[in-house]
């Protein structure tokens, strides 16, 4: 397997962990499969090493990733303690993080991930954005080093593969891809069906369709037919009791649409006057979406990208509109 990471700095990763006795392990807000099972990956290896750990999430986990073995141990609160070492996880651009002034110049971060070079922070940095997940450079970094994988730690890579590959539609699939889950199920016990079935087609409430359905009938496009938009408030999950994760595969529904070149999905979720967007195309649109993004201070992969942007929902739209006419 090819790789932008060099056998040096895995081995510099396994040494700033070995020295740390306190690890605080983060993935991004919004959490999907890869963020989920690298955070519960790198949590089975810490805990064999003996360390003290915690694990943050900024938004609780999606329910449908919780028979994902350490799925009970995720806190949604930053703990009060310091640590001596911060891995932060598959989150793009810093801020996804949701850290807020809890670190600081002087903490030392280990960054994985695959996403493009963006804000990343980090005294050592995994990162390859041609790995088609987190997971896949986790599994690098036990196999780089040597180190034992765990039945769990299996079943959680398998986990964030399986599901950024969207199993193995996306772009990002490779051959490497198929060769590593191959060599998982080989190896390590676990149940690959139950993880397919629960994490990409889980079964979903008559409320959540119904609020798929709001979503849905808000979709419009741009004047040159070049992008579709839709977008959530705060209110329909309200309405409906639900959470964004409820809403996780809505996008790629929406981007079936074949008549645009990207689809954009807007949320108004976390603070006031602060609208997050998700951008989706792929290799038949092939349109960049991560080169729109960084025009609005985001990033992300060619054909998934995001942003935020302070205002409303309709000024946000307007922004796109007038960079894409462009």
């Amino acid at each position: 397997m090819n790789s932008q990471i060099t056998k040096e700095q895995f081995a510099a990763a396994k040494e700033l962990i070995d020295a740390s006795q306190r690890i605080l392990i983060v993935a991004h807000q919004d959490p999907d499969g890869d963020a989920v099972g690298a955070l519960l990956a790198m949590a089975h290896y810490v805990r064999s090493l003996g360390k003290d750990y915690s694990l943050y999430l900024y938004d609780k986990p999606p329910r449908y990733l919780s028979f994902l073995p350490g799925f009970d141990e995720i806190h949604t609160s930053l703990p009060a303690q310091q640590f001596d070492l911060v891995i932060a996880l598959d989150y793009g651009n810093f801020w996804r993080l949701r850290l807020g002034e809890f670190i600081d110049e002087a903490t030392k971060v280990l960054t994985i991930d695959h996403h493009q070079l963006s804000d990343h922070k980090g005294i050592v940095m995994l990162i390859d954005k041609d790995a088609d997940s987190t997971c896949e450079i986790l599994l690098q970094f036990f196999r780089e080093n040597g180190l034992p994988i765990s039945d769990a730690m299996a079943a959680c890579i398998f986990c964030g593969i399986v599901t950024d590959t969207g199993v193995f539609q996306y772009s990002n699939t490779r051959v490497s891809t198929f060769e590593n889950v191959v060599a998982l199920l080989k190896k390590y016990k676990f149940d690959w069906e139950l993880i397919i079935r629960e994490s990409i087609y889980c079964e979903r409430s008559t409320r959540t369709l119904k609020l798929w359905a709001r979503i849905l009938d808000r979709i419009e496009k741009d004047d040159h037919s070049i992008m579709a938009y839709s977008y959530v408030l705060r209110q329909d999950f309200k309405d409906f009791k639900l959470s964004f994760s409820d809403t996780i595969g809505l996008i790629d529904l929406i981007k079936t649409s074949s008549d645009v070149k990207f689809i954009m999905f807007l949320k108004d979720l976390h603070e006031e006057s602060v609208i997050e967007a998700s951008l989706r195309s792929d290799e038949v649109k092939n349109f960049d979406v991560a080169e729109l993004a960084m025009k609005f201070g985001g990033g992300g992969h060619k054909f998934a990208a995001g942003f935020r942007m302070n205002g409303t929902i309709q000024e946000v739209i307007e922004k796109v509109k007038k960079e894409i006419a462009r």
